[in-house]
């Protein structure tokens, strides 16, 4: 039953990923248990009333998880949690406009962006370090979390989000703008120039690791920290691909094609191949966000035992 489901997915939230699956078993097995020794056709007010029974999902994660040989317990775990992503976020987005500002000034743009990334990672190292601490202490001092025991609702568990699932539209847009992309290349690296085509082969190259990719992820249906490794790496040569694009001489590039007003051309190359760079980061970011979530609540696939009760309750 899908409130159940919302439950173990809850509870995996709060426990080490090296016990979870058995923990998310055994608590699963035990509701089991307990819903089949109740009436004969079973209500959400059954499984609503087995649950309260079982309490919050931090106060049983709790009684698994062994708080005292934890840094940051459980109950203070999602707010951790919390507290850090706003803080990376905030590294994300100041070491971005820094990088905006340093490049508009004309900076050179491997100098700016090696300088963006340190900063990035030390900010975040000193943000980490700070939370941390600030939280540990809190666990120490034995601060009081609010307790959810009294008038906590199984109906108040939220929705699973199922945030490995592949968007079928999304990646099918993908492939469709790769191919497209793929079939322009050619009649461009005619009209570029010999200097431009080394970089648009290279250009094709990305295309088609990132339409492989794409088709895939299509198959599979389900996102894995593999596949997400492999978009970053596309997404690194893709940067090195813009740098590259950076440092040629374009107002030599754009007189040989023979069309006016060179410098402002050269400025709009200019700042669509830096908003391409930032963009790229985020994207890295993102999916380097999506890693570190997917194995911290990487959850037990539904067992048999489930239909079972759907059936009682139907």
């Amino acid at each position: 039953m899908e409130l159940i489901d919302r439950y173990i997915h809850e509870v995996g939230r709060y426990l080490p990923s090296k016990k979870r699956v058995d923990v998310q078993a055994e608590i699963r097995s035990l509701i089991e248990d307990s819903l089949e020794s109740r009436a004969e056709k079973l209500t959400e007010a059954d499984v609503v009333a087995v649950l309260k029974e079982f309490g919050p999902p931090a106060k049983v994660a709790e009684s698994y998880g062994g708080t005292h040989n934890t840094l940051i317990g459980p109950e203070y775990f999602p707010t951790f949690m919390t507290v850090l992503q706003i803080g990376v976020t905030a590294q994300i987005i100041a070491q971005g406009v820094g990088l905006a500002v340093a490049l508009a000034q004309g900076s050179n743009p491997g100098t700016a962006i090696g300088d963006a990334l340190i900063r990035f990672w030390v900010g975040t190292l000193m943000t980490l370090g700070i939370v941390v601490l600030i939280f540990a202490a809190l666990e120490r001092a034995g601060v009081a979390v609010p307790s959810q025991s009294k008038d906590w609702n199984p109906l108040t568990l939220p929705k699973i989000d199922d945030t490995e699932k592949v968007s079928r539209t999304e990646i099918g847009g993908e492939i469709a703008a790769g191919v497209i992309g793929l079939t322009l290349l050619n009649p461009l690296s005619n009209w570029a120039g010999d200097v431009l085509a080394p970089y648009i082969r290279w250009a094709g190259l990305l295309l088609v690791l990132q339409v492989l990719l794409s088709i895939y992820l299509l198959y599979k249906g389900r996102w894995q920290t593999g596949t997400r490794i492999a978009r970053i790496v596309i997404h690194l040569m893709g940067i090195g691909l813009v740098l590259s694009l950076v440092r040629l001489g374009w107002p030599t590039i754009i007189a040989g094609w023979g069309v006016g007003d060179a410098p402002g051309l050269v400025t709009g190359i200019q700042i669509g191949l830096y908003l391409t760079i930032l963009t790229l980061i985020w994207q890295i970011g993102k999916l380097i966000v999506q890693i570190v979530r997917s194995q911290r609540t990487a959850d037990l696939p539904l067992p048999n035992g489930d239909a079972n009760l759907s059936a009682k309750a139907s």
